[in-house]
């Protein structure tokens, strides 16, 4: 689904957002995968906090907006299930988070 959205950047200028969710199911040739894809085309995140987004209680954002724990719950909750998430950004312009799960056909 494709939502759009007016948003301030770094700078502080208006931007016009762009967010993608996407799902499929992929094969490594050992394994099959549920895939969910979040794309978005806001500020992205900054180089420099690329690397500790995953860990927990870091957040760029003032006391009393957030507490740096949603991408490490999200981390910990794929791992439990044999799974991984996967972030890539690049700051000014977009960022992706991709879950992958193993697939498991259900009975019908």
């Amino acid at each position: 689904s494709l939502d759009s959205i007016q948003s301030k950047n770094y700078s502080g200028a208006r931007v016009r957002k762009l967010i993608e969710v996407e799902t499929r199911r992929e094969s490594d040739g050992e394994s099959d995968w549920a895939v969910v894809t979040v794309f978005d085309t806001g500020q992205g995140i900054r180089k420099v906090d690329l690397e500790k987004v995953g860990k927990p209680f870091f957040t760029t954002k003032r006391p009393g907006e957030g507490t740096g724990l949603g991408l490490t719950i999200c981390q910990d909750l794929a791992h439990k299930y044999g799974g991984r998430l996967d972030i890539d950004s690049k700051e000014g312009a977009w960022a992706r988070v991709t879950l992958r799960l193993p697939y498991q056909q259900g009975n019908a």
